[in-house]
């Protein structure tokens, strides 16, 4: 039996892309680009080591000692405990009550303060304030500033600006304390000349007329602590006092400021 050989033609290669052509390489491929697309890898999980902290540490504490066991779990619970009455604490706090109750002397003296140093009276004097606090924490004030300005029929003129460092509120109390005060005459302003005449009209000491109380408005800045908290709030109102200046009282105190 004789096998013949059969040949066939050769096919001709392709033929090459023209030159300064762009060529496709997708359109002139044997296989789609679907088929060199690798697989998809699965993500591997975290190792345990990795996951579930918190829950593997206080498994780690139930590996301890006894005694070691008892002062971990000693220390999770207080801390616990410190955050909800710390939140409880701080979730019920009220802002206190402020008043300015009346007029008094200066903090260590008994009679009213003026001193003069060419263009300006200080007229130093005591505020009587009160405050009622219904909080469970005694409120830590400090750095205390104070502005007033006095109402008059051009407006409002301004009228001093005290100090107090520090005061504490104690709880669930009902208490008053003395904040120093100085009423500021300024002999070269207009303004101050108004703020004065008005005061002392309303005093009493001027124009004749009978002493009335005074209003004024005034403006706080302060810092309030409660345990490790500290806020800036600013504290705004109008406050109705008796007169600050009596007749016997401001004339002894004008001989004091000129050495009289």
């Amino acid at each position: 039996m004789t096998f013949q050989h059969q040949s066939y033609p050769a096919q001709p290669p392709p033929p090459p892309p023209p030159p300064h052509a762009d060529y496709d390489i997708e359109k002139h491929s044997q296989f789609h680009r679907a088929s060199w697309q690798p697989e998809a890898i699965p993500q591997k999980k975290r190792p345990l080591t990795e996951r579930n902290c918190c829950c593997r540490c206080l498994c780690c504490a139930c590996c301890l000692p006894v005694w070691a066991r008892y002062i971990v779990w000693f220390i999770i619970i207080g801390i616990i405990i410190c955050i909800i009455v710390i939140g409880a604490l701080l979730g019920t706090f009220k802002m206190p009550e402020v008043n300015v109750l009346d007029v008094t002397n200066p903090p260590g003296t008994n009679q009213l303060q003026i001193d003069y140093n060419g263009t300006e009276f200080d007229i130093g004097i005591g505020l009587i304030v009160n405050v009622v606090s219904p909080n469970n924490l005694p409120i830590h004030l400090s750095d205390m500033h104070a502005t007033a300005t006095l109402p008059t029929k051009d407006g409002n003129a301004f009228l001093g600006s005290g100090y107090l460092a520090k005061h504490t509120i104690p709880t669930h109390s009902n208490s008053n304390f003395t904040f120093p005060f100085t009423i500021q005459y300024d002999t070269t302003s207009s303004s101050s000349q108004l703020m004065l005449n008005t005061l002392l009209q309303e005093c009493g000491l001027y124009g004749g007329s009978d002493p009335t109380d005074i209003t004024v408005d005034y403006t706080i800045h302060l810092a309030a602590s409660v345990l490790f908290v500290t806020i800036h709030p600013s504290i705004s109102g109008s406050a109705s006092f008796a007169c600050p200046l009596s007749n016997d009282g401001f004339t002894s105190a004008l001989g004091g400021a000129f050495g009289g």
